[in-house]
Parts: C-alpha cells; structure tokens; sequence
C-alpha cells in the first residue's frame, strides 16, 4: 500500500482538486431548471418525441449542458386538437368521449355489442355476435350480454 506525506505542494493540489469539483458543481447546476435540479426537464435520446400539453415536442441537442432539450415543434391547439399518443408517437388528434366501459357489453336488439377501443383510442360499442343467426336471443347474464336460447 501507498502512502503519500502531505506537503505543501499536494496540499495545494487537494485544494485545487476541490476547487475544481465546486467549479464542476456549479458549471452542471447552472442548466435545467432554477430548483436546483440540473436538467431536470432535459432528454436523454435525441430525436424522441412526446406530447407536451397539447404541443408535439422533440428531443434536440442542447446547448446549456444538459444531453438534450424538449423543443415545441407542432401546437396542436391551434387547430383545435389535442396531441394525443396511442403508441405510435405524438400527433394532433381530436378530443373524443368514451361511449362505453372497457370490457362493458350490452344487448341491442339481437346484437351483442362490446366497448373496445377505436383507432383514435376512444372506447366505442362495436358489433360482435348477431344472436339472431343462430335463431338465439341476447341477454344480459350476470351482468354480460351473452346469446341464450329463447
């Protein structure tokens, strides 16, 4: 094992050591946000994009330090659109209402009809068995549509 004696000169070294860090410490905390968490709100893969809001954002280089920025690259607002996500990136959609419950059912006329999720990813009533084809009648069982014998 090394030992060093301290001397003058690595005592100087340690001081500049530690001056350095400060100097490292407030360099870093100087970009992000004024809470004292540097790049609080910075990205890590350039290029990536997420909804903001109602703005589609993405990830570009930074220049206060931090890997990258969340720049506004489309308000979809102005259009009087919402940015929405189904899993295919942010685009500029209509605000829709759900019609029904996920995994609801219910009966109309013959028809048993289930809430699934649409292409815009609001929950609608979707036709799913015509009772009538098979001379059956549809019933709420248990609290399910289901076709019965009549």
């Amino acid at each position: 094992m090394r030992t060093h004696r301290l001397t003058p000169t690595t005592r100087l070294g340690f001081v500049s050591l530690g001056l350095l860090v400060a100097l490292g410490a407030f360099a870093t905390a100087r970009c992000g946000d004024d809470d004292g968490d540097p790049c609080a709100d910075a990205c890590t893969v350039l290029g990536a994009k997420r909804c903001g809001g109602a703005v589609i954002q993405t990830c570009q280089a930074s220049t206060d330090g931090c890997t990258g920025a969340w720049v506004d690259v489309q308000d979809c607002s102005q259009s009087g659109q919402i940015c929405t996500d189904l899993g295919d990136g942010p685009a500029c959609g209509t605000l829709c209402t759900d019609q029904c419950s996920s995994g609801a059912s219910q009966c109309v006329g013959t028809v048993v009809q289930s809430c699934e999720a649409n292409s815009d990813g609001c929950l609608r009533w979707v036709d799913a068995t015509d009772c009538d084809d098979a001379t059956l009648l549809c019933d709420l069982v248990s609290g399910d549509a289901t076709c019965v014998a009549p």
